[in-house]
């Protein structure tokens, strides 16, 4: 087991050189597509001429990528550190402030600013239904989040994770009558197929954990009903503010749970920082970037770009962690994976204005 001590020096060491690049790609903004596509100018979901900008949506799409993989790993080693309610009620708390900080800095004032362009505070009861589904959601995604990486790495927990757009798909056809293609039944066993590759036993190593695959197949879920709901009611609310105040929800929630806010005060700083540098990693800076990205290229084809998050995963869960993942869970990763492309490549031949990514 990595201590936090540790991960702390190795993930300090070895991202002081990417300094530049975070703030060079860090604007105010929100990272996922959803609200990404409400939260300023608007997006065309068609791919625009310039060969310029075409790289530049690629480039910030691969860096929100390598800082969505980051997430995992310091999450990791705080929810070894510490019991999974503290880890995720840190990370939510620190996701809290960075956001807010954007949501500031893009305009929201709480009342019209004197230049005319502050937003004042929108809180009519399609907000507040919002903000309370999207808190409590908030919740249960980041704690299955936590459960799932107790039990698998941090690689496995990412390619688990790619798989909400299967949710979203589905969710869509059940509850938003959209059509839903022959492919996607095709995509579905693919996807199944993977996970079930991904536990057989290599020699001399335990199966994958089962109840690991089921939390993360969980986060996906819960990450889903978000993009879904957002769909529906993205046009009625602002959703800068919606997802600032979703997060102060979810860490309201978690300080209500008994004795979770007395711990807090007694968990060291190192785990307080890594919770850190995981918010900042995933929630903020890897948000900030999609948001961007998707102005440049469609949803869909960002989305495509997202799929070799589990690729950076397990490289920075070797590099930091020391984890070599089984040629079993590679294999049936790469399966997943295939699973999931089918439907983002049906997006992109379409070109539709849905998108699939992941929140926290």
């Amino acid at each position: 087991m990595t201590s936090p001590a540790r991960a702390v020096v190795v993930l300090g060491s070895r991202l002081r050189p990417g300094v530049a690049d975070v703030r060079r790609g860090s604007a105010a903004g929100l990272y996922v597509v959803p609200f990404a596509c409400h939260s300023g100018r608007p997006v065309n979901p068609e791919l625009p001429a310039a060969t310029s900008n075409v790289r530049t949506g690629i480039s910030l799409s691969l860096f929100a990528t390598v800082c969505a993989a980051l997430y995992f790993i310091p999450f990791k080693v705080a929810c070894q550190a510490v019991p999974r309610e503290q880890a995720v009620t840190l990370v939510l708390l620190s996701a809290a402030v960075f956001n807010s900080i954007a949501a500031v800095q893009t305009g929201w004032t709480g009342r019209a600013g004197r230049t005319g362009h502050g937003r004042r505070l929108k809180l009519d009861a399609v907000s507040l239904k919002t903000i309370l589904v999207f808190g409590i959601v908030t919740v249960f995604g980041n704690y299955c989040v936590a459960q799932a990486l107790v039990h698998v790495d941090a690689g496995v927990t990412s390619v688990l994770h790619q798989t909400q757009i299967l949710f979203v798909v589905l969710g869509g056809w059940l509850f938003l009558q959209e059509r839903v293609s022959a492919r996607f039944g095709g995509a579905m066993l693919v996807v199944l197929a993977g996970i079930a590759t991904m536990q057989l036993p290599s020699a001399g190593a335990a199966p994958l954990s089962s109840e690991g695959i089921a939390w993360g197949l969980a986060s996906s879920f819960w990450f889903a009903v978000i993009h879904l709901w957002t769909r529906n009611v993205a046009q009625r609310v602002d959703l800068v503010q919606v997802n600032a105040l979703r997060l102060w929800l979810a860490v309201v929630i978690m300080l209500l749970i008994p004795g979770n806010a007395a711990a807090l005060f007694s968990v060291g700083g190192e785990v307080w920082l890594l919770c850190a540098l995981g918010a900042f990693a995933g929630p903020f800076v890897s948000r900030l970037s999609i948001m961007f990205a998707v102005r440049h290229i469609t949803a869909a084809q960002s989305s495509m770009i997202t799929l070799t998050g589990p690729l950076f995963a397990f490289v920075l869960d070797f590099a930091i962690l020391d984890v070599v993942p089984e040629r079993w869970q590679l294999i049936g990763a790469g399966v997943v994976l295939l699973g999931v492309a089918i439907p983002i490549l049906e997006m992109v031949r379409l070109g539709p204005r849905r998108a699939a990514v992941a929140s926290s």
